[in-house]
């Protein structure tokens, strides 16, 4: 007698163990996620359902996303029940996968440098991000500020050391930019 029975590239069959699937399915939006700068969705566009510190609810059509985003981003954004373009990082690790959210390119290129700093994770980079603006954090890497960076709050000595080598005269202001934050991009 014929069973129907589907098969998948990866070999599985629909009478594979549930949980071997599951594992295959995670592994493939596991490694779709680094199509764009580490990030599966560029962008969503919906209505903003909440905010708080550093915490954004977007509604798009029936789907509400918990999005975490750097206050300075939140106070950029329209007002709850207003549509919003939030530009989007997905992060995945073994226990979670958190979504992190920016208002602009440029804020989520500033997130990029930041994690490219050892020390710096995403949850310190929108910490980091909360704490200053761009111009502020600019002024005082081109400055050598070191005081300065040590005033961010969860940004100790060594960490500040870090970022003053690795992106002293790297970023940029650029306003005109959609990738204003980095340059040579």
């Amino acid at each position: 007698m014929h069973r129907n029975v589907t098969k998948v590239d990866s070999g599985f069959s629909a009478e594979s163990d549930p949980r071997a699937i599951a594992r295959f399915f995670f592994a493939v939006v596991a490694r779709a996620a680094f199509c764009y700068n580490g990030a599966m969705f560029n962008s969503l566009s919906g209505t903003i359902t909440g905010k708080f510190p550093q915490k954004l609810y977007l509604d798009t059509h029936g789907i509400e996303w918990d999005i975490t985003a750097p206050d300075t981003s939140l106070d950029a954004l329209p007002p709850v029940g207003e549509s919003a373009r939030v530009f989007t990082y997905m992060q995945h690790t073994e226990a979670s996968m958190t979504l992190f959210g920016f208002a602009s390119d440029r804020d989520r290129a500033l997130f990029f440098d930041l994690l490219k700093v050892d020390g710096v994770g995403p949850k310190s980079a929108v910490k980091i991000m909360s704490s200053v603006s761009l111009s502020q954090l600019v002024a005082a890497l081109d400055e050598g500020n070191l005081a300065a960076l040590e005033k961010i709050p969860g940004l100790g000595k060594k960490t500040a050391q870090k970022m003053l080598l690795q992106l002293k005269g790297k970023l940029t202001i650029d306003e005109d930019s959609p990738r204003a934050g980095r340059q040579g991009q």
